[in-house]
């Protein structure tokens, strides 16, 4: 038989109390909110500059997820929230 190497489980953020990978429902929530309501603000404004706008949720990600591998996955999950409704 081989060796083994043990499963190193997700770190859980700081955000979601510890129960659950990543940030939680609630917190994803909040960032599609902001993300929706400055999207339509700068819309009005005509000042929309997408990938700016992207880069801002990004850098508030960088701050709130455990691993830098994670922003793209949680952009992605806040992404499906905003666009879903």
């Amino acid at each position: 038989m081989g060796l083994v190497t043990p499963v190193t489980p997700v770190t859980p953020s700081a955000g979601n109390r510890g129960d659950e990978p990543g940030l939680s429902r609630r917190r994803i929530q909040e960032l599609a909110d902001w993300y929706s309501d400055k999207g339509h603000q700068r819309c009005r404004d005509s000042a929309l500059d997408t990938a700016e706008f992207d880069a801002e949720l990004r850098a508030i990600l960088r701050k709130e997820v455990a691993f830098p591998e994670h922003v793209e996955i949680e952009f992605e999950r806040v992404m499906q929230v905003v666009f879903a409704s």
